[in-house]
């Protein structure tokens, strides 16, 4: 088991293997316990908990981005604005994709499919698919899961 740092604040999802219901329920009085059933999986679940530093990376290349406003220096927005207005974002997006994901199989793939064609966030997602952009968040996955499994 990882347990990730929002556990100190009773949010954070710890993977446990092997499973153990004492152990969940301790996870559980701390966020949120997932067990899995085999050290293969343990191990792909543990790939995704390393990218924690990623996410604050892009949030933090956002927040910048805000920071330093347009060429002509208008749009400047002020740095105690800028982190907390990202955050908040993002934390709204990852509430819709839980709820989600606990009522509906798949339900990362049909937010992604909700949104609009043509429309700004499908122009996003397209950016970075042409870019192959998500291949490299597959790439990096691949690569910490063979450092995981002693692979490299």
């Amino acid at each position: 088991m990882i347990p990730l740092p929002a556990v100190e604040h009773l949010s954070g999802t710890s993977v446990i293997f092997p499973p153990h219901p004492q152990v969940k329920y301790i996870f559980d009085k701390l966020g949120n316990g997932v067990e899995v059933g085999n050290l293969a999986q343990f191990q792909r679940m543990i790939s995704i908990s390393c990218t924690m530093g990623d996410l604050y990376e892009r949030l933090n290349t956002m927040e910048r981005w805000l920071i330093a406003g347009t060429d002509d220096g208008e749009g400047k927005v002020p740095e105690e604005v800028a982190g907390r207005f990202v955050t908040s974002v993002f934390k709204t997006y990852i509430t819709d994709a839980v709820n989600r994901c606990v009522s509906v199989p798949n339900g990362l793939e049909e937010l992604v499919k909700e949104q609009t064609p043509g429309g700004m966030n499908e122009s996003v997602i397209r950016f970075h698919k042409e870019r192959k952009a998500y291949d490299i968040t597959t790439d990096a996955l691949n690569h910490v899961h063979k450092r995981l499994t002693g692979a490299l």
